[in-house]
């Protein structure tokens, strides 16, 4: 999977050669070619936006405050509202300069990250139109990505780029999830693997801010990232690591007993998929 597939329709090539982590970015590029029974609608609101970058003001779809109603969390802190999936709004893309990011970091870019926006992104971009009153999961997507994009040009925090790269696993997975009916086995194959890889980019991101950074961590303490770390491990089968984290959480004074009492039942799971590995090889032998 291309990191930024689908950015195309921004005037980007799909295949820019960025290492997420990278602290060396900064590459010459070549410019790219332009090539529920309730609606979303009911519970959206267009707002103006001042972009902080090239000062023109755009308009923009936000979910109106107070009217949408949280049912819920996954495992790995992925929150589920009742009436529509308010992720799907939560990157402003300015139209006319490019510059993109997750609404609570819109306003808090540097002069220096700023300028990289105006010398890196603006002159290859070419714009795209979200006009409409609703934003599908894969207009979604690629507002995202034009946010990771843009935490990459403009060298943002190890964990800003992380936490753009976990709500990216998420759109996936509600898109999988309220859209499953419309997608063919290759899609849903697809989506899923697209989760997976974009979670592994927000593990390894989350793990080098908890060992470089200081907390909170993008709105969340210590206690929080070890915990995603941990959820994060077990998803993507690396059961070394989750074990470290959860035995760093079990030996936290800070670590609330619900937290510790699922981080227990973590524990567990992680025990077993070890002990069924180990049967394997055994029995492989």
């Amino acid at each position: 999977m291309s990191l930024f597939s689908g950015l195309r329709e921004f005037g980007f090539d799909e295949d820019l050669d960025m290492d997420l982590y990278d602290e060396d970015l900064l590459k010459p590029r070549k410019k790219a070619k332009k090539k529920s029974s309730k609606r979303d609608t009911d519970y959206l609101l267009k707002k103006n936006i001042d972009c902080p970058c090239c000062g023109i003001d755009f308009e923009a779809l936000v979910v109106r405050s107070g009217k949408i109603t949280l049912k819920g969390h996954d495992e790995d802190l992925r929150p589920i509202y009742e009436e529509l999936d308010p992720l799907k709004y939560d990157v402003l893309v300015c139209p006319i300069c490019g510059y993109a990011s997750m609404a609570k970091t819109f306003d808090t870019s540097t002069v220096t990250q700023r300028q990289k926006i105006i010398n890196y992104i603006t002159p290859w971009y070419t714009g795209a139109s979200f006009e409409g009153y609703s934003y599908s999961y894969d207009t979604a997507i690629l507002r995202y990505k034009m946010a990771l994009l843009c935490d990459i040009i403009s060298d943002s925090k190890s964990s800003q780029r992380a936490y753009t790269c976990l709500k990216l696993a998420w759109l996936m997975r509600g898109k999988l999830e309220y859209e499953y009916d419309y997608l063919d086995l290759s899609q849903r194959k697809h989506l899923e693997a697209d989760e997976l890889a974009f979670l592994k980019r927000a593990y390894d991101g989350f793990d080098i801010a908890y060992d470089t950074e200081k907390f909170p961590v993008c709105g969340m303490d210590e206690v929080t990232i070890m915990y995603l770390l941990a959820i994060l491990a077990y998803r993507l089968q690396d059961y070394d690591n989750a074990v470290r984290f959860i035995y760093l959480i079990l030996g936290n004074s800070n670590a609330s007993q619900k937290v510790k009492d699922k981080i227990l039942e973590l524990k567990d799971k992680t025990k077993k998929k070890v002990k069924e590995l180990q049967e394997q090889e055994e029995s492989a032998v």
